[in-house]
């Protein structure tokens, strides 16, 4: 018979550093209700957790002497002592972020069981030795549990009415980075290969976490920011930071930005699209109000790119996100038509969508320029909604001086040099990539207006 494997030959579900943060805020007081002990994955964390809720319902402080006194010393020597208590308490969470910590414990431990209940169902079935009817029956009672645990509980859902509304108080939303990047806003940079994407996601990084310009956009306030990097070098994230940095007034240090970036792993990068990978990103989000995930191809994996149904638990994990305060920017490839690559349900909930063209007239010689245009623009529009044109120069150190035109402007000097230059409407429209018509109306603003026969 074929030997049935069990599933304790491999590592159950558990987020350990959802259960520590879970605990010191535990432990510094927060209210609950919180997870009962024995759905807590690690033996000590489960002893810890029945230490304090015995000293919670005594009226005592849960400092770390009590904490020590209500663990046996097998208890203590086990976990490291009473400093791996203490060490709880090294990256304080946030307040707002504990039932997010909570759901997470208690979610792996439904799972966890849940796991447990099919083992023992696949150990039975695989027994059978002649009397299948009592086996399946037993089976069918060992079921009954877990159906119950998914089944959906009811009235989760809030209705209020507009007079309900009206009357609650709600935090206007700020923004991250005006004009695109709102508090809680939820946004996408795109391009093809080359055009700039990193430079131009890293530029806004650096200017949200220093609370500086950054091209046309400006960030009113510092505020944190976590930079995850799926794919580039750690020598060149590290050299175009430094290029960028340099060609700016920041002089203190940019202790608000903190970056992932795979060279300095010792194993590859989490897949997004499954509820480890968000969650080993989450244990770094603690005072986080931007997150940057440069880029889809490279962080999520397990689905394809073409099906919407395989964006959905992207799409929950980053409306948790929005729920908590923190906002996202998504960097992504376009794709063969020039947008942005894979199912257009990404763009549904996003406030903003922003994507680098390389202009007609480009040559890679140039190195990077490129227009910016808004493909969707909540919440903002006239001036604000125009697009630009971004060219980068190297100053003499090497730092990134950024230059930002018109489109118009630049498009209307083009046409006035190969207008003086003899060449025709039709040719200037070639090469630029315009419309005969605008060119003969940009050169009839500069009354310049040619009867050329070849126009």
């Amino acid at each position: 018979m074929t030997r049935v494997a069990s599933i304790s030959e491999k590592p159950l579900p558990h987020s350990l550093e959802a259960e520590r943060a879970l605990l010191a805020g535990i432990i510094l007081g927060a209210d609950g209700p919180w997870p009962d002990a024995s759905e807590f994955f690690l033996p000590f964390h489960q002893s810890l957790s029945q230490a304090l809720t015995r000293l919670k319902s005594e009226g005592k402080p849960t400092d770390l002497v009590l904490i020590a006194d209500n663990l046996s010393r097998l208890e203590l020597e086990n976990c490291g002592g009473i400093a791996y208590i203490a060490s709880l308490l090294d990256g304080v969470p946030r307040i707002s972020n504990l039932k997010h910590y909570a759901d997470s414990v208690r979610q792996s431990a439904k799972v966890r069981r849940n796991l447990q209940l099919c083992d023992l169902m696949a150990k039975k079935l695989a027994s059978v030795d002649g009397n299948a009817a009592q086996v399946l029956e037993e089976v069918s009672e060992l079921s009954i549990p877990l159906h119950e645990s998914v089944a959906e509980p009811v009235n989760r859902l809030r209705a209020v009415s507009i007079t309900e509304l009206l009357r609650i108080d709600l935090k206007p939303r700020g923004m991250v980075l005006h004009p695109f990047i709102p508090s809680q806003g939820l946004a996408m940079l795109y391009s093809k290969r080359g055009v700039g994407k990193t430079f131009i996601s890293l530029g806004i990084a650096i200017a949200v976490a220093s609370g500086t310009r950054f091209l046309k956009w400006n960030a009113p306030v510092p505020r944190r920011v976590l930079f995850v990097d799926g794919e580039m070098p750690a020598t060149t994230l590290k050299q175009r930071i430094s290029d960028i940095v340099a060609g700016t007034n920041i002089g203190a240090p940019l202790d608000n930005l903190r970056l992932i970036t795979p060279d300095l792993q010792d194993r590859a990068l989490p897949d997004l699209a499954t509820l480890q990978g968000q969650q080993e990103i989450e244990s770094h989000l603690d005072g986080v109000d931007l997150l940057i995930l440069d880029n889809l191809s490279s962080l999520v994996r397990a689905v394809k790119e073409n099906e919407g149904e395989g964006w959905l638990p992207v799409q929950e994990w980053v409306l948790s996100l929005r729920r908590r305060g923190i906002s996202v920017l998504f960097v992504h490839h376009a794709g063969k038509t020039g947008s942005q690559r894979g199912t257009s349900r990404r763009e549904d909930l996003l406030d903003s969508v922003v994507t680098l063209k390389n202009p007609a007239d480009y040559s890679p010689s140039e190195g990077l320029r490129f227009d910016v245009h808004y493909e969707k623009a909540r919440g903002f529009c006239g001036e604000d909604a125009r697009p630009f044109e971004v060219r980068l120069h190297q100053g003499k150190g090497g730092e990134a001086l950024w230059t930002v035109t018109d489109p118009e402007i630049s498009a209307a000097a083009k046409v006035a040099e190969m207008h003086w230059q003899g060449m025709s409407y039709r040719d200037i429209a070639d090469e630029l990539g315009l419309s005969k018509s605008k060119v003969h109306r940009i050169v009839s603003r500069m009354g310049h207006v040619s009867h050329d026969a070849k126009a």
